[in-house]
């Protein structure tokens, strides 16, 4: 018998990603690494680092490897994966990596400076979720990129997910800028 939450959020698919993810870890940079490095520019046009950096969604390190070329602060990477998170750690010497979910992360309240996430909604059982855990683990005034698949969301998607979090919140919803990647849609949002 189905739980009233399981009617309404895919309570097994943390478990598919995950899956997912640690059978196709090997060939994952090869597929994805020239579109994600065009996507990371575009997000780092919108919001440069400052501060404690969280990759949220870091799969084998691909963002941290972009960053550690640029930025000299300190990174933290997340992942449920933990075959792309092995691959991450041959890439990045100074990034601490996590082995959780993002729609439940072990930190703090208010740590991180600056979030980015890129294209992990729509692997989210619930994407609200992640969005609400995005707003808890970033400071006041922090800069938050979040894309997702642009097949899978829309512009009105993400901002009733980023409006939803701030009225939750109680905080205004700030955007400093939309914008189009080749496969994503994105927001930079400020918390707060």
């Amino acid at each position: 018998m189905k739980t009233f939450v399981s009617m309404f959020v895919d309570t097994d698919k943390p478990r598919r990603i995950r899956d997912l993810y640690n059978q196709t870890s090997d060939i994952y940079d090869n597929r994805y690494r020239k579109i994600q490095f065009t996507k990371f520019s575009e997000a780092l046009n919108e919001a440069s680092p400052e501060g404690l950096i969280l990759d949220a969604g870091c799969g084998t390190g691909l963002f941290l490897e972009f960053m550690e070329k640029t930025y000299h602060g300190f990174i933290v990477g997340i992942d449920l994966s933990l075959n792309m998170l092995r691959i991450a750690r041959e890439k990045t010497e100074v990034a601490m990596l996590v082995a959780g979910d993002i729609e439940f992360m072990p930190f703090r309240n208010n740590v991180f400076d600056t979030l980015y996430s890129f294209s992990v909604l729509q692997n989210l059982s619930c994407d609200w979720c992640g969005v609400k855990e995005f707003f808890r683990v970033s400071r006041k005034k922090s800069k938050m990129i979040i894309t997702a698949l642009s097949k899978k969301y829309s512009f009105y998607d993400l901002d009733r997910l980023v409006r939803k979090a701030c009225l939750e919140k109680g905080i205004p919803c700030k955007w400093d800028a939309l914008f189009l990647s080749m496969e994503d849609i994105g927001v930079c949002v400020i918390n707060g």
